[in-house]
């Protein structure tokens, strides 16, 4: 009897493990999905900021406060994605 309910514990044990991993799996797939989409927004705003600044539209600084901002209201996406 003992055999059988080890047996039962190990199948159950592994299906457990299993879907942890396959879980772990699709939050670095969706981690690291949200990690480069938020790199290439603050490299476009960077970018469209450099813009603004070479064509006298805006200053440096708000070029800076604008992707430091843009950062900041990404980081909760970011954590709830993780979870």
């Amino acid at each position: 009897m003992s055999a059988s309910v080890a047996d039962r514990w190990h199948d159950l044990r592994d299906a457990s493990l299993e879907t942890s991993v396959r879980s772990s799996d699709w939050t670095g797939i969706f981690t690291a999905m949200s990690k480069s989409f938020t790199l290439f927004l603050q490299s476009a705003m960077l970018a469209l900021g450099a813009y603004l600044v070479l064509q006298g539209e805006v200053t440096a600084g708000a070029m800076i406060v604008s992707s430091i901002l843009m950062g900041r209201a990404l980081a909760p996406v970011q954590q709830a994605l993780g979870q």
